[in-house]
């Protein structure tokens, strides 16, 4: 697999939610910085990447995104492809595929497939399974979510349960809640708890206890330009702990 910019050309998946929400048809390209610090004496991480969206009035999504990361002194790239298709009667599906030819930390390929159903005044709930092939094993991680959307705000719960190839289950916990303030705007809060399976160095996957606090937001500051923020920290069992921050610039057009 080349690195070649000329990946972002294909079908990607951002989030769920932003591709749930429905909108005038619209195309946006993004591009974001990361760099997270490790306590311990690890090195810092840091990521790059560019995205290319496309939303259509009828709640359909196409990108797509790639990405270079450095992790425990050893660089990745990884490319990603996907889709948001809504079905009949209050349904839809998502489909999101990535792959790294390097895949020194990340997964060599992973696939996630969702489907949702739209219950009414303002419910849905979200049924995923992701399989993730690192260089030596897999993981799967089975994905369940119920949302609620009232008026500019939306609240959701997400349980998560990975597993190793050759292991036991690891549950966590998501709550999450967004306030989308003005067209293309929102900002938000999650937080996380549970265990974890987590790539934390060449051809090692562990399971540990996690906890993480994430702060997000997004301005659209002119018709066509957006600037987007995270901010997190994030306790990776007795091994690191990580506080990091995400930068990212959007154009529509």
């Amino acid at each position: 697999m080349s690195p070649a910019p000329a990946l972002v050309v294909l079908l990607a998946l951002s989030t769920l939610p932003h591709a749930a929400l429905g909108e005038e048809s619209r195309t946006e390209l993004e591009a974001w910085a990361a760099r997270e610090n490790l306590t311990r004496g690890y090195s810092p991480w840091t990521e790059s990447g560019l995205a290319l969206e496309h939303r259509t009035g009828s709640r359909q999504f196409l990108g797509a995104r790639w990405r270079e990361t450095e992790r425990f002194d050893a660089r990745d790239r990884e490319a990603g492809l996907a889709m948001y298709q809504p079905l009949v009667s209050g349904w839809a599906a998502s489909f999101d595929l990535a792959a790294s030819d390097t895949h020194r930390v990340l997964a060599r390929r992973a696939l996630l497939g969702q489907i949702e159903k739209q219950l009414g005044a303002g419910w849905g709930v979200q049924l995923g399974l992701k399989r993730s092939e690192f260089a030596t094993e897999y993981a799967d991680l089975r994905i369940l979510t119920a949302e609620r959307y009232f008026g500019d705000h939306r609240i959701a719960y997400t349980f998560y349960s990975g597993r190793l190839e050759q292991g036991g289950s690891a549950p966590s916990h998501r709550v999450q809640w967004s306030y989308y303030f003005a067209d293309r705007s929102s900002a938000g809060i999650s937080a996380a708890s549970g265990r974890e399976i987590e790539s934390v160095g060449p051809g090692t996957l562990v399971s540990t206890d996690v906890r993480n606090l994430t702060l997000f937001a997004r301005y659209g500051f002119h018709r066509n330009w957006a600037l987007s923020a995270d901010a997190s920290s994030h306790r990776q069992g007795d091994l690191y702990r990580r506080h990091g921050i995400r930068l990212g610039l959007r154009y529509g057009f």
